[in-house]
């Protein structure tokens, strides 16, 4: 699909799914009963702030901190202090770029690990099912008694290969695994 989908990930894995599969629970809705998030960005925001940790989420939040940690002048395990010079419980922790680094890094990859987990079990729990009774529907409606009707094999297939491609490009290929 990359390539003809320029701009869209490159080898980013992609599986095409009828309206009725996509309407399976593969997005993410939150991660318990009574957690429901306004958005799917919402979700996946609230999980890397969450893996972010309290100190770096605080840094990050505050304008001047930012600037102070992508001061050029400053090595990786420089300690940065809190540039507002506040005192007490609202200063900001020394903290250093490569810290900082290191939090965002193991906040990306944990937030990633929880949406890949959802969508894998969702997709490998619901698509295949909802997809043959889509093209079942298509074949019956037309009344086309020379269509093939897909499998659930082979759309447990295409699910595999998009685990596989996704595992190879983001797990082994961008260190997410």
């Amino acid at each position: 699909m990359y390539r003809y989908a320029k701009g869209r990930g490159d080898e980013m894995p992609v599986i095409l799914l009828s309206k009725h599969a996509h309407r399976a629970p593969i997005h993410l809705p939150g991660t318990s009963a009574d957690e429901k998030f306004d958005t799917q960005a919402g979700g996946v925001a609230r999980w890397f702030k969450e893996a972010l940790g309290p100190v770096p989420l605080a840094w990050l939040s505050v304008p001047e901190g930012v600037k102070a940690l992508a001061d050029d002048k400053k090595r990786d395990h420089d300690d940065v202090q809190d540039p507002r010079n506040l005192e007490g419980p609202d200063a900001l922790v020394v903290m250093t770029r490569k810290k900082i680094s290191t939090a965002v890094w193991n906040a990306a990859r944990t937030t990633y690990g929880k949406v890949w987990s959802h969508m894998r079990t969702t997709m490998q729990a619901e698509v295949p099912r909802r997809e043959v009774e889509y093209y079942a529907a298509v074949v019956a409606e037309r009344n086309n008694q020379d269509a093939a009707v897909v499998t659930e094999k082979q759309v447990n297939d295409a699910i595999e290969r998009v685990v596989v491609l996704n595992n190879t490009v983001l797990g082994t290929k961008a260190g997410f695994a």
